[in-house]
């Protein structure tokens, strides 16, 4: 009997140690899964940090580019309203030949050498959309560099160095032909054209003058608009990086 009773107290001893030695090894395994999802978490807050601060030096190069061609963009505006202003006063002169003509010469040189050409830096852009426009978590910003980058700048360029100039091209052919023209040197080793008005009367009731006009005219307004429509869109898209950068 004594016997019996020591038999199982060595069993229930045994069961004892064996929940011990149970509940250490889920207490480890715990402990280990535990490490693996600290890592885990950590790893992934270094790989989030790392985009962001991929995607803020991304975004800050592409607003110093758009902030750039804005502002050529923007000197460029004055400069051809102020074409428009010498193209409206000569086509005032040429219906009113009672008024002086004293600034015609003046109004016609300003006509003859107007032109223009853009280019705008888009590499911060390709650089940003190689390493993945997804990148960018700001959905309204993405997509505003997208159809601002793949679409609209694009249209832009389309538009003045090809459409634009090839008129301007037309256009100047026509003054040749029309005035006489004087080639000079300039003082930065270019070269200077001049228009030699001769005779005056030239611009009344000639067909050949009005077309020269139309032809140097009628891309303007389109042209300006282009522009003003272009500056606001890279604004609103500076602004709206700018408020992006600040939040780090």
């Amino acid at each position: 009997m004594i016997k019996f009773f020591r038999k199982i107290r060595q069993n229930l001893l045994m069961e004892n140690k064996t929940g011990m030695y149970l509940k250490y090894a889920i207490g480890e395994i715990v402990l280990v899964v535990i490490g693996i999802l600290i890592a885990l978490q950590i790893n992934t807050w270094n790989e989030s940090r790392k985009n962001r601060v991929y995607e803020l030096t991304m975004l800050k190069d592409v607003k110093d580019a758009l902030e750039a061609d804005s502002a050529k963009l923007m000197d460029r505006v004055p400069y051809l309203e102020g074409v428009m202003a010498s193209i409206h006063e000569i086509a005032v002169m040429k219906n009113d030949p009672s008024l002086s003509t004293d600034s015609l010469e003046l109004h016609l040189q300003e006509l003859l050498n107007y032109g223009t050409f853009i280019a705008f830096n888009k590499s911060p852009f390709k650089a940003l959309e190689s390493g993945g426009l997804d990148r960018v978590s700001n959905a309204e910003i993405r997509k505003n560099i997208s159809t601002l980058y793949g679409f609209t700048l694009a249209n832009a360029e389309i538009w003045i160095n090809e459409v634009l100039r090839h008129e301007l091209l037309k256009k100047t052919d026509m003054f040749s032909e029309m005035f006489g023209l004087k080639v000079t040197p300039a003082k930065d080793n270019s070269i200077e054209t001049k228009l030699i008005l001769k005779n005056p009367s030239i611009i009344y009731d000639n067909p050949e003058f009005d077309r020269l006009l139309f032809k140097s005219s009628w891309p303007l307004p389109l042209t300006i608009k282009y522009l003003n429509t272009l500056n606001e869109q890279m604004i609103l898209l500076i602004d709206q990086i700018d408020q992006e950068l600040k939040k780090g």
